[in-house]
């Protein structure tokens, strides 16, 4: 993000920050979604907190908010009593009941961010000493929300391996994404070389990440 934005001040260039599974994550001492004109957040079932559903949009600027919330309130004028638009808007409002959800969920993040890092900690002091595998730990320059706690394996043999053995033994587990470009609808759009995204993609694993689980009581 920090590149990106020496990129955006340089040629005068809007960033809009996809933060949608980072709620709880930092670069430095800033919040991710903070970093652009506009930050995303998403509240949908998986993530850390959830409201069944939608997300929220942050900004710094005041007219920009409220240019937002018109937009999103299908741009009707005079709080809607005249029901005349002035613009082009959009049914994009959190309806009230999913909003109270969301209020209740905030109330425990920070819960559920500290049992996250427990589990990330348990995850990565348990595969500390295992050969061709390695956990993804936060960077030193940041520190992550353990959205998802993520295993990075040297083939793609052995991850698959790993992932079939898990399943089975009743551990839901799951690949990393597969990368846009190497989907049939993308197949043909042209790219540069995406060597550490596909080796992401055919060597990530994904560990059960739920801030629900419980370390293993040993009789």
């Amino acid at each position: 993000m920090l590149a990106l934005c020496d990129v955006a001040d340089r040629y005068q260039l809007t960033i809009v920050e996809d933060a949608a599974e980072s709620l709880g994550s930092s670069i430095g001492a800033t919040h991710t979604g903070r970093f652009g004109r506009i930050g995303v957040f998403s509240f949908n079932g998986n993530k850390t907190i959830t409201t069944g559903g939608d997300g929220a949009l942050i900004t710094d600027d005041d007219l920009l908010a409220h240019r937002l919330r018109h937009l999103t309130t299908t741009a009707r004028v005079n709080d809607g009593a005249d029901l005349v638009h002035d613009m082009v808007g959009y049914n994009y409002r959190l309806p009230n009941i999913n909003a109270a959800l969301g209020c209740t969920q905030f109330e425990i993040l920070d819960n559920k961010l500290a049992a996250k890092r427990n589990l990330a900690t348990r995850y990565r002091d348990a595969f500390g000493g295992a050969a061709g595998v390695r956990y993804l730990s936060s960077p030193p320059w940041g520190d992550s929300n353990n959205w998802l706690c993520g295993l990075m394996f040297d083939k793609t043999q052995t991850r698959d391996l790993a992932l079939n053995s898990l399943n089975a033994a009743g551990y839901q587990c799951r690949p990393f994404w597969v990368p846009l470009h190497a989907m049939k609808m993308w197949a043909d759009t042209p790219r540069a070389a995406l060597a550490v995204n596909d080796q992401l993609s055919t060597c990530g694993l994904t560990l059960p990440s739920g801030a629900g689980l419980k370390a293993a009581i040993k009789r």
